[in-house]
C-alpha cells in the first residue's frame, strides 16, 4: 500500500525507509540516512555535505559504497562516502580510493 511505512528491502537489495505524513509519503535509502547522520556527528563541516531546503544531503557526485558489497548491511563500519569516479574504480578495478576521494579517509575495514 502507498500508505505503508517502515523499513523494507527493495528488489535491488537496498534497504528503504518509508514514512507517510498526512499529505505525502517519502522514501529514503537507509545507507544515505546512516552516512549523513554519521558525518553530521563526526564532521559537520565536511565538504561532501550540503544543505538543500533545510535538509542535509550528500553533494552531487558523492555516493555511498558498501564495503562488503551487501546493500542491506548499513552498519557504519561497512559504509564509505566516495566520489563517483573513485566508486567506479572500486568496482571495476578493485582500487582503494585516495583519502581525499572518500569519507572517512581511513576506513576501518577494506
Amino acid at each position: 500500500s502507498w500508505r505503508w511505512t517502515g523499513k523494507y528491502v527493495h528488489k535491488d537489495g537496498y534497504v528503504r525507509l518509508a514514512k507517510s505524513s498526512e499529505f505525502h509519503q517519502s522514501v529514503r535509502f537507509e545507507h544515505l540516512v546512516v552516512m549523513i547522520e554519521w558525518m553530521l556527528e563526526a564532521d559537520p563541516c565536511n565538504p561532501f555535505l550540503i544543505v538543500v531546503d533545510g535538509r542535509h544531503r550528500l553533494r552531487m557526485g558523492v555516493v555511498v559504497h558498501h564495503i562488503d558489497r551487501n546493500r542491506s548491511n548499513n552498519a557504519r563500519s561497512n559504509l564509505l562516502a566516495v566520489v563517483k569516479a573513485a566508486h567506479q574504480q572500486i568496482h571495476s578495478c578493485g582500487k582503494k580510493p585516495e583519502p581525499w576521494e572518500c569519507w572517512p579517509s581511513n576506513p576501518p575495514a577494506w
